[in-house]
């Protein structure tokens, strides 16, 4: 899968693939790799064309705030539940993911 600030590719709670968003036939699948890869040292361009691309995708993104706020159906940010308990801290939260 090719990277992009805003995917349309994500994991649900049982760490499958999932839609983020209707895939139009055709349309590539694209996937932001913060979401999975918590690597400080991992980093690589996107030019998804988005209107707020962060131009670089790295393994730091998920500590960001708002980042988190945006990205909370995606179960990669579940390694953050632990080191951010405030943005986690209901427990329906995780429950209510999709499948």
């Amino acid at each position: 899968m090719n990277p992009s600030c805003k995917g349309n590719v994500g994991f649900n709670k049982n760490g499958d693939f999932r839609a983020m968003r209707d895939i139009e036939k055709g349309e590539e699948l694209t996937y932001d790799y913060s979401l999975a890869d918590s690597n400080p040292n991992f980093s690589i361009n996107c030019s998804c064309g988005s209107r707020d691309c962060r131009k670089t995708i790295t393994g730091n993104d998920w500590k960001d705030d708002a980042f988190k706020m945006s990205n909370l159906e995606s179960v990669g940010l579940l390694k953050c539940k632990e080191s951010l308990p405030g943005i986690f801290a209901s427990p329906n939260l995780i429950n209510n993911l999709p499948s």
